[in-house]
């Protein structure tokens, strides 16, 4: 169970100091969002328990009698003993965010706190640049376990609905503040873009955040990612007078030490403990599939594969390219090899998350450049059942919904959608026959006294031919059946060894047998069509990244030839470097302009 708590605190003094550690304390949260601090350069606040991390104004003019503004947080001591707790953002005035990662696990979470003055305050005229600037947090982070947010925004809502209502199933909000102001229609677009909800007006005893002699209102706010809000157990506003009845702080109320006029607000996270502290020391690392569990990329470590067990594991599988000969079983047997040796050092170096969990990145939010009919066209995919149903009609016109049968099927359809032959051995002949070929001109170029060899097209390949490739690469690019993602591949120490099995599969004219294969993800051509008919789909396949650099870098050779000899005709516009299909529209539009 973890407690989170926020709090405008209206100015923290050395007069009501005493009155603000108090309320603090009553309330007890593990960790404590603090607003409007009006703090000045390093100045700190000190709460027995707490440890705090601050981001006061820089920014303070010269004729101030005191400072404004200010954010931080306040995370009790005990904490640390399970997480490692840092600032990984404070350069932007009124926001800061801290990251609390597991010492036991991969678990990984983000606390931000942020304060938005008044529309009618200088510091609060541009608040698209305030929320765009938390997205980008947000966007960056992305694969963080859980993101909290605890702000004063200074944003009313009203009943505008901070959810896609045809889309996102959470319950609607109940709101009591009934006002909208600009902050808060830019609010409502931030959560709506970031996936974002409050958790406001979804509890009982709702109640205002802001009471003052100018008003009531809510402008002070916890949200939460769609897909944790299931672990928000709890949620209240704890208004101060409460607080200082219940726990009898009126002694701490003087002239100069008066009460904030914001509430309090209070949540309670539910923490799977299994996932984030383990048990006995020990974690179970089989509570997750391989599938649900990926890499996070943001977070490979500069020294990856320069481990002494890693250097060793490629120095031996690039002596065993050099002394290689050129039969599928060797080459295919040093393949593996190397996508172990990256695999082992993957498990132990990277961190990682699990992917079950997270829905945000999935179903991504409409944009507000989007017209009405895109957005309908955008709800109406997300409410269509994309389940692929585990049953066939067979060639009885039968259902079967026997599961062997069900796979079989889907094997076969694809084995041989592009396989007309049905022979296993189609891959060995044409290899065998194009082998052959090549011998017979290359003895054929021999006797010729006139040949003169293609050094563009035939030279032995370079490590910063394949540099190129690799670094321009997407890293966060699915990967193939071996597993090896882009991200891990532009290491130094990875790069040696393909530039050697590069040069290998360039000698022999060998692939290693994984290139050959693909993970194929379907996709339903038409909505309207039967789902039970594997040809209904359409296979998109994911194949291995390293083949797909070498295919790169063969591409890129095979261009660079064909340009520099000036082998295309100029008529040729697409697939080429700088040019499209375009320029042909272009040319045809004056032609027809030209000759009337």
């Amino acid at each position: 169970m973890l407690k989170i708590a926020h709090l405008n605190v209206s100015g923290w003094t050395e007069n009501n100091n005493d009155l603000r550690c108090a309320i603090i304390k009553s309330i007890d949260a593990d960790i404590f969002s603090i607003c409007e601090t009006h703090l000045t350069r390093e100045k700190v606040i000190n709460v027995d328990g707490y440890v705090w991390f601050g981001n006061n104004r820089k920014n303070i003019h010269v004729n101030a009698v005191r400072g404004s503004g200010g954010v931080g947080i306040l995370v009790k001591a005990r904490l640390f003993k399970v997480f490692e707790i840092s600032i990984i953002e404070s350069s932007f005035e009124g926001i800061i965010a801290l990251q609390f990662k597991c010492k036991h696990t991969n678990y990984c979470s983000m606390v931000i706190s942020a304060y938005l003055p008044p529309e009618n305050s200088v510091w609060g005229r541009d608040a698209q640049t305030f929320f765009a600037h938390i997205l980008s947090i947000i966007y960056l982070n992305s694969e963080y376990d859980t993101i909290f947010l605890a702000v004063d925004f200074n944003a009313r809502i009203g009943t505008l609905s901070d959810i896609l209502q045809s889309v996102d199933s959470l319950p609607e909000r109940k709101p009591i503040d009934n006002c909208i102001n600009q902050h808060g229609r830019e609010f409502i677009d931030f959560l709506i873009d970031s996936k974002f909800c409050t958790l406001n007006s979804r509890f009982e005893n709702d109640a205002f955040t802001s009471i003052s002699p100018k008003g009531k209102s809510v402008v002070d706010y916890i949200c939460v990612p769609h897909d944790v809000f299931q672990k928000c157990i709890m949620f209240k506003i704890l208004s101060m007078q409460c607080i200082i009845d219940e726990y009898e702080l009126h002694e701490y109320i003087g002239d100069r030490s008066y009460l904030p006029d914001h509430s309090a607000l209070l949540t309670h996270i539910s923490l799977n403990c299994d996932y984030c502290i383990p048990q006995n020391g020990q974690l179970d690392n089989n509570t997750n599939t391989p599938s649900q569990l990926r890499y996070k990329l943001n977070l490979i470590p500069d020294n990856f594969m320069d481990r002494d067990i890693a250097k060793r594991a490629l120095l031996e599988i690039i002596e065993s390219i050099e002394s290689s000969r050129e039969s599928q079983e060797e080459i295919d047997s040093l393949y593996n090899k190397l996508c172990e040796t990256i695999t082992n050092e993957m498990n132990h170096s990277i961190p990682r998350y699990n992917a079950s969990r997270r829905t945000s990145k999935r179903n991504k939010n409409a944009k507000p450049y989007w017209n009405e009919a895109l957005t309908e066209k955008w709800n109406q995919m997300h409410l269509a059942d994309s389940s692929i149903p585990m049953e066939i009609v067979n060639e009885h016109g039968r259902i079967d919904k026997d599961e062997n049968a069900v796979f079989d099927k889907w094997k076969r359809d694809f084995e041989n959608l592009y396989n007309s032959t049905g022979s296993d051995e189609f891959d060995s002949e044409f290899y065998n026959r194009a082998k052959l070929h090549k011998h017979i001109l290359i003895e054929m170029s021999i006797s010729d006294p006139l040949y003169a060899p293609k050094e563009l097209l035939n030279n032995n390949i370079s490590i910063e031919e394949i540099v190129n490739v690799v670094m321009s690469a997407k890293s966060k690019s699915a990967c193939g059946i071996d597993n090896l993602l882009y991200a891990v591949l532009k290491f130094p120490p990875v790069i040696a060894v393909l530039h050697k099995l590069f040069q290998l599969i360039f000698d022999t004219s060998v692939i290693p047998s994984d290139w050959r294969k693909a993970i194929i993800c379907p996709i339903l051509k038409d909505k309207s069509s039967d789902k039970r008919l594997p040809l209904n789909y359409r296979g998109v396949s994911l194949l291995s990244c390293v083949g797909k650099l070498y295919s790169s870098l063969i591409n890129k050779r095979i261009t660079f030839y064909l340009e520099n000899e000036n082998l295309l005709a100029d008529e040729q516009n697409g697939f080429r470097r700088g040019r499209s299909c375009e320029d042909h529209i272009f040319i045809y539009i004056l032609f027809i302009s030209t000759s009337e």
